[in-house]
């Protein structure tokens, strides 16, 4: 038998290419249309439900960003300056309560004190803080927390920073004032990152900081993973947990036993450190919280700065007061504001919390925590002349 024409060796070639190749597809497709199958199943199922959790109790709210909120590449995102529209952020239930659509419309129009929130605005002045721009002269309280230090739902005047700021003139006391950088939806990390850019620069005499509120909660999710994600697009499994449901799913699968809980304490220790997408820093572990806590005082302790912790929270979602408490109400120097709430009946409670809200205080909340906060002040000799 001859050699076979030279030029017919490409030709045979080519043909076993493509029956090898049309092997590899025909071996695949039914894994393709099986995970493809399965990745749509999955979205029309809105499975896994922790991402679509993520992405609707996402903070901050979508329709905020480039308003009230800014993304911020250290702080995942910050207050913008100058901003001063009406405030339209009011939770409408109770934590774990489920109400209908119409009763959600009718508690909007039913507002109590409507006339009142209908007149909040932000009011964020040109260095970010609520309320006035900082002066020079004075000595300084720098106020680091979430949404109920900052003030949610009630006007600036109202907010604890500023009653401080009233009760102490009152008092002949208006060499000081206060500065209140807190922002809605931030973890004891970002309030730790703020405190760097801060601290330093603003030279404080006194630093009062409320944390730990979002610390486990959706608030300290959703834009700031998804800023995170962006940023690891160089790793594969970063991609593919970040784009595919199925992958997710079998994530989660795989992972189920840090999801179900054996124990109360395993479930918060479970949901403190659950990233959703991937591992970061927008969910704070209790261990963590301690090590924020006390690099804060550090820097106050180099700059000369009083250095308090305050945390004006009654509710208890998910047993993390239990955690949150553990931590605060053995460091000396935090400022007690609950202990005199909790003992009083559940319908003078909800006097200082807004209404369907059990987390954010109304006026009355903010008058009394400042009152707390005043009264610390003065036992501890702070205030001039004490």
């Amino acid at each position: 038998m001859g050699i076979p024409n030279a030029r017919l060796l490409p030709e045979r070639f080519a043909v076993i290419q493509k029956k090898k190749l049309k092997i590899i597809i025909f071996s695949l497709l039914p894994a393709l249309l099986f995970f493809g199958s399965a990745e749509i199943s999955l979205r029309l199922a809105r499975l896994p439900q922790e991402k679509y959790l993520a992405e609707e109790k996402a903070f901050p709210p979508k329709d905020q960003l480039g308003k009230s909120f800014l993304l911020d590449d250290t702080l995942f995102w910050r207050l913008n300056p100058g901003y001063d529209e009406p405030w339209t952020l009011l939770k409408l239930a109770y934590i774990n309560e489920s109400i209908t659509d119409d009763e959600f419309a009718r508690r909007q129009a039913d507002y109590p004190n409507k006339s009142y929130h209908d007149a909040v605005t932000w009011q964020i002045n040109d260095r970010g803080f609520r309320g006035e721009p900082p002066v020079e002269d004075k000595k300084t309280i720098l106020f680091l927390g979430t949404s109920i230090t900052f003030g949610w739902g009630v006007q600036h005047r109202d907010s604890f920073a500023e009653q401080v700021v009233a009760q102490l003139k009152a008092a002949g006391r208006g060499e000081w004032q206060c500065i209140n950088a807190s922002v809605p939806g931030y973890s004891t990390y970002q309030i730790r990152k703020r405190a760097e850019q801060l601290i330093a620069e603003l030279q404080p005499d006194v630093v009062i900081v409320e944390a730990g509120l979002n610390d486990g909660t959706w608030a300290a999710s959703g834009v700031a993973d998804s800023i995170l994600a962006v940023k690891r697009q160089d790793s594969l499994a970063a991609m593919l947990l970040n784009r595919s449901n199925l992958a997710l799913w079998c994530f989660y699968l795989f992972h189920a036993e840090q999801r179900v809980a054996q124990s109360r304490q395993r479930d918060v220790d479970a949901f403190y450190r659950s990233s959703l997408y991937l591992p970061g820093h927008t969910r704070v572990a209790p261990e963590e919280f301690i090590d924020n806590l006390e690099a804060i005082k550090k820097m106050c302790d180099a700059q000369g700065a009083t250095f308090y912790t305050i945390y004006p929270a009654l509710f208890n979602e998910w047993d993390k007061n239990a955690v949150v408490s553990a931590v605060i109400d053995e460091r000396p120097e935090n400022i007690d504001v609950t202990s005199a709430l909790a003992m009083l009946p559940a319908a003078a409670v909800a006097e200082f919390f807004l209404p369907y809200d059990e987390g954010h205080l109304s006026p009355r909340g903010h008058e009394h925590v400042a009152e707390r906060i005043c009264e610390r002040l003065r036992e501890d000799g702070i205030l001039t002349g004490d």
